[in-house]
């Protein structure tokens, strides 16, 4: 007669080597989740700090076209640019840094753990590559790669919207305004931040670009 009990039969469980694997895959996507809802948030504060801007460009431009001309108030739009240069090329920075983080350190990390090669996310996808204007540089004339630069590249066109309304007002300031000292003094004023958005804005790019040629590289030397 068998008097074994059903209940006292055992399985034999998950070994302990498991169970590493599987709480260090489960803290891996935890920091992964937790960098790329920080990435989306910072693409959103970046969208609307450019659009923050342009709002108050638009007022300072309607401001001083109103019943009551005030010229000098365009010489504002240029310092305006450069607060919001600052902002964009900060979340820019970020963004890039927690881009680099998802795609290739959190790759190299899991595949290390798991031992094998996982499936590549959107990060460090061809397709990710196959976006912006590096591809779409390459088939245009060596000429016209600047304008081609500009027009389909997201941070230089956030660097023409930024100085082309500064440089605009600044201009249409020193036609309006009739005191020699004002128009001096606004002309130097919105030349430096003129001036010093651009740099912000253009090495931000740059280094936006340097990522983009490190991702290049990580996937060649991972034959992905």
């Amino acid at each position: 007669m068998d008097t074994t009990d059903p209940d006292d039969s055992t399985s034999p469980g998950p070994t302990s080597e498991a169970l590493t694997v599987q709480i260090r895959m489960t803290l891996l996507g935890t920091y992964f989740q937790t960098a790329r809802d920080e990435l989306v948030h910072r693409i959103g504060q970046r969208d609307n700090a450019l659009l923050l801007f342009l709002a108050a460009a638009t007022a300072v431009f309607g401001a001083s076209f109103g019943d009551v001309s005030r010229p000098a108030l365009l010489f504002s739009v240029a310092p305006l640019g450069l607060g919001a240069s600052f902002v964009l090329a900060q979340h820019n920075d970020a963004i890039g840094a927690l881009g680099e983080y998802c795609g290739m350190e959190v790759t190299d990390q899991a595949e290390k753990i798991l031992r094998t090669r996982i499936p590549d996310s959107w990060d460090t996808s061809a397709s990710l590559m196959a976006v912006g204007p590096r591809r779409l540089r390459s088939a245009r004339p060596r000429k016209g790669r600047w304008l081609s630069r500009l027009s389909t590249d997201r941070l230089y066109a956030s660097l023409l919207l930024i100085v082309g309304p500064g440089v605009a007002g600044a201009t249409i300031g020193v036609i309006m305004v009739h005191n020699w000292w004002a128009r001096l003094f606004g002309v130097i004023v919105d030349a430096v931040t003129a001036l010093w958005a651009m740099l912000l804005l253009w090495n931000s790019a740059n280094e936006r670009n340097e990522r983009r040629r490190k991702l290049e590289t990580w996937r060649r030397g991972t034959s992905r």
